[in-house]
């Protein structure tokens, strides 16, 4: 009888530990994909979408920055974005003969400020989270090894590169005049 009430006792303690155990493990699994190991934000958390990285995005082939993964990033305020990606990370077989080889590709997005992430979730394919930025205007990307520097539609780097703008505000040039403005 002791011995039975000695193993009732230890599985009631065992049972609640592995279950403690199971649910860590299930929550710090990062991001899908295994871009750039673990993530703040969780594919299963949702997260906002942040009102300072919705509009249009682009790389400049003016060779300021080489290019990353995005030529175009177009952001929209209900969460939905569309952009022009480097094709490997849609289909690795697609081959180009042309510099960037990018494919148009569609999904939803959402970003934590406080943590410096963005979230693209493709309507195919896996999450992809990367650190972000974003300062007059240029929206700059971590993901591993791969850096992808775009420029917000509109805006001209070098004419705002002199005018500093209230927090919560970006450069645009209007009418060929830098000019600080509500994103």
């Amino acid at each position: 009888m002791t011995t039975a009430r000695v193993s009732l006792f230890a599985i009631l303690l065992i049972v609640p530990a592995s279950v403690a155990i199971t649910a860590c493990s299930a929550e710090s699994g990062g991001t899908a994909g295994g871009d750039r190991g673990a993530s703040k934000v969780s594919e299963g958390e949702l997260c906002s979408v942040a009102p300072a990285f919705v509009g249009s995005f682009t790389w400049r082939r003016d060779g300021s920055s080489d290019f990353g993964e995005y030529e175009t990033l177009f952001l929209d305020a209900d969460g939905s974005y569309t952009a022009k990606v480097e094709a490997a990370l849609v289909d690795p077989d697609i081959r180009c003969v042309v510099a960037p080889c990018t494919v148009p590709e569609s999904g939803k997005w959402c970003a934590d400020e406080s943590a410096g992430e963005l979230q693209l979730r493709p309507a195919s394919g896996s999450v992809r989270t990367s650190s972000v930025t974003l300062e007059r205007g240029v929206l700059e990307l971590v993901r591993g090894d791969t850096t992808s520097v775009l420029v917000r539609d509109g805006i001209v780097p070098s004419a705002c590169a002199a005018v500093l703008c209230l927090a919560g505000q970006i450069c645009t040039v209007i009418n060929g005049e830098a000019t600080c403005v509500a994103p």
